[in-house]
């Protein structure tokens, strides 16, 4: 088993109100600079929670997190350096078989924003059908 460090991404639509999606996991292993990260597929559905969202600014943020890649940065610092629309929870720590099995875990814990969307609207729907 190894040992690794996280933090989840999350987007900001509005600091003033700082109300957080979280929408990827960012990993490295533990005494190593390569960075590993999931992110959710599919940016636009930001917009569907935040009408008003502007994702432009990070879509080349978020694909070059996407990509394992080698940094200068630490998870602590990545959260400096994102400061507003994109942040970064405090590293944490998580033991794995593997970054990729550890990435899959947590994005099922921290993220999976598609299903709890679906989720939340199949709830709604749900619900109308009894009221009726």
């Amino acid at each position: 088993m190894l040992g690794f460090k996280y933090s989840v991404i999350r987007y900001v639509n509005d600091i003033v109100k700082d109300e957080a999606i979280n929408i990827g996991i960012i990993i490295n292993e533990n005494n190593t600079q390569t960075f590993t990260s999931k992110l959710i597929e599919d940016l636009d559905v930001i917009k569907k929670i935040h009408k008003t969202a502007n994702i432009a600014p990070i879509i080349d943020i978020v694909e070059t997190l996407r990509k394992e890649h080698e940094s200068e940065y630490t998870l602590s610092t990545l959260s400096k350096k994102f400061q507003y629309q994109l942040r970064f929870t405090e590293p944490r720590a998580i033991i794995a078989s593997d970054a990729h099995k550890a990435l899959d875990d947590l994005y099922g814990k921290y993220i999976s924003i598609e299903n709890n969307f679906q989720d939340k609207n199949q709830r709604t729907a749900n619900k109308l059908k009894i009221g009726q």
